[in-house]
């Protein structure tokens, strides 16, 4: 089952969403939904959740989804407090209902920083070293000139 047309109509009626076509806002009712199966599968598997992060792009931007992902949560004691309608953070914020039993935290990130400080720092150790040694889970990837 989809994400309650109650629901989806909460959160598309507002901001950009609000112009979406029927098409488009079912397609956002089923991304949230599929991001509520993930979190529900690691709920199971962890046996429970302290915590749920939202980051990166649309978890950092995006509160329409935000609050979308955090409808009908009720095992997780309403998680989606006023803060998940927020603006976008800049900083670690929590986002829950105090009485949550579940933590909700947006933390931004910012993933092209991360890959190009990689990418300078392979750049470093090739010009110091001549050698260039990448570590990829279990792999070890080495190059020498």
């Amino acid at each position: 089952m989809l994400a309650s047309p109650a629901s989806a109509t909460c959160a598309t009626s507002a901001g950009p969403w609000r112009k979406a076509t029927p098409e488009a806002k079912l397609a956002l009712a089923m991304y949230a939904y599929r991001i509520k199966k993930y979190i529900g599968s690691y709920a199971a598997v962890l046996n429970g959740l302290d915590a749920l992060v939202f980051t990166a792009g649309v978890g950092k931007n995006d509160a329409g989804m935000r609050q979308m992902v955090c409808t009908e949560m009720d095992f997780s004691g309403h998680p989606a407090g006023p803060g998940a309608k927020r603006r976008p953070f800049r900083e670690l914020r929590e986002v829950n209902t105090p009485d949550s039993r579940v933590k909700v935290l947006v933390i931004p990130t910012d993933e092209e920083l991360e890959i190009a400080r990689q990418c300078y720092g392979l750049l470093e150790e090739e010009r110091e070293t001549g050698d260039v040694r990448l570590e990829t889970g279990d792999q070890v990837l080495k190059y020498n000139q």
